[in-house]
């Protein structure tokens, strides 16, 4: 999940986590009003090496 707010969004991952176990989730932050924002969260993405299912 893309968040602005890193804490708010380990919360929301906790809660889904709850309800499916087997899912898999990782919060990174993005403020999509910050150029530099967005470009240092496709530098870290990319840099994980792993495929985008879906972008929250």
């Amino acid at each position: 999940m893309a968040v602005r707010n890193l804490d708010s969004g380990r919360k929301v991952k906790e809660a889904i986590l709850k309800e499916i176990h087997t899912t898999k989730i990782d919060v990174m932050q993005l403020h999509l009003s910050s150029l530099e924002s967005v470009w240092k969260f496709a530098s870290e993405y990319v840099s994980m090496g792993r495929p985008l299912n879906i972008l929250m």
